[in-house]
């Protein structure tokens, strides 16, 4: 499935937030972060700390307010005021014929 951009560009946010903002901040301490979710006017905020966030997350991982979504995504982790809702990735095309023909 792709993502769809309004969760890239909240994504994009996030980082932007952890490499300024947040760059000093202790790891436990919860912080404000964008939800990245497919609503391109949600202005919500998710609360969760550093080290949390680091250690759930990967490329196609994003952290949502619970009642919030992503088209096509997989919640597979939750905590107190957010979810993490994985992506997966379209199947590659394989190039072969249709072996039912």
């Amino acid at each position: 499935m792709a993502i769809p951009p309004e969760v890239l560009r909240f994504r994009a946010a996030n980082e932007g937030l952890r490499r300024t903002v947040y760059r000093d901040a202790p790891n436990d301490r919860p912080l404000a972060f964008v939800c990245e979710c497919e609503d391109p006017h949600c202005n919500d905020f998710v609360k969760i700390d550093l080290a949390t966030l680091g250690s759930l997350r990967g490329d196609r991982q994003f952290v949502l307010l619970p009642a919030h979504h992503i088209r096509g995504g997989r919640r597979i982790a939750r905590g107190r005021g957010y979810v993490i809702v994985a992506v997966e990735p379209e199947p590659l095309a394989t190039g072969r014929p249709d072996a039912r023909r």
